[in-house]
């Protein structure tokens, strides 16, 4: 696993390694306009693979924001995981959709139905609109406003100590509660610690740059966009 940097805040997450589909589940009526179904995303039930949140290579409340349909949606999910676990009401514990499925039961988390994960598409979308406006204050330059928005988030976290480290003053961390909460304490530490977070000219994936002048993410981008320019150079002489 990737060493994560030492912060305060700590969280492996978990992603379905099938990936994640949208499915609708019929929920109670309750109104007299037309009957519109929920939809939820739902893991397909594959192993499931962790990754620390808490490092330079995972950009993921920039690219949250980035979201703009729903496959882009689904993308992110597959990449990073659901934001959050919600069983849909009424689902009954062990249901799961037809279809062979590789099930693992060695998870217990809330929203987790017969191995798979749900979350309602609905509540993603409410969570992506104030990310991103809070993204677009802080790229704007309007600190205050975003400070504003983050706010008024609802973080869920726990303190939790250290207990494998054998040393006569242990270290304590908080852990986020689900990936929202994480993405919020992503935005927070943007805004606390001046962190620029910057596209990269080549590949366009958001980077911590080392320097003030740096414009690739890795090395490889560089070259590339290089080659890239002499291809282009190259093509208008002729």
């Amino acid at each position: 696993m990737e060493n994560q940097p030492t912060s305060l805040f700590r969280q492996d997450w978990y992603v379905d390694q099938d990936g994640y589909e949208i499915i609708e589940w019929p929920e109670p009526y309750r109104g007299s306009g037309p009957y519109v179904p929920m939809k939820y995303f739902m893991g397909r039930g594959g192993p499931f693979r962790d990754f620390p949140v808490f490092s330079d290579s995972h950009p993921i409340h920039r690219d949250f924001a980035d979201v703009d349909d729903e496959d882009g949606a689904i993308a992110f999910c597959n990449k990073y995981g659901l934001l959050e676990l919600v069983r849909p009401p009424d689902m009954p514990m062990g249901w799961k959709p037809s279809g062979d499925h590789a099930v693992n039961l060695s998870r217990s988390r809330r929203g987790i139905i017969g191995g798979l994960e749900t979350s309602p598409v609905e509540l993603f979308w409410e969570h992506h609109d104030r990310v991103r406006r809070a993204i677009d204050c802080l790229d704007g330059g309007l600190k205050i406003e975003a400070i504003s928005i983050f706010n008024k988030a609802k973080v869920s976290v726990v303190a939790q100590i250290d207990y494998e480290q054998v040393r006569p003053r242990q270290n304590w961390h908080l852990v986020p509660q689900d990936l929202i909460s994480a993405i919020w304490l992503l935005v927070e530490q943007e805004i606390a610690d001046g962190k620029e977070w910057r596209r990269c000219k080549n590949c366009q994936d958001w980077f911590l740059p080392p320097t003030a002048r740096a414009e690739y993410c890795k090395n490889p981008c560089k070259q590339a966009w290089h080659r890239k320019q002499r291809k282009g150079l190259d093509n208008g002489d002729k």
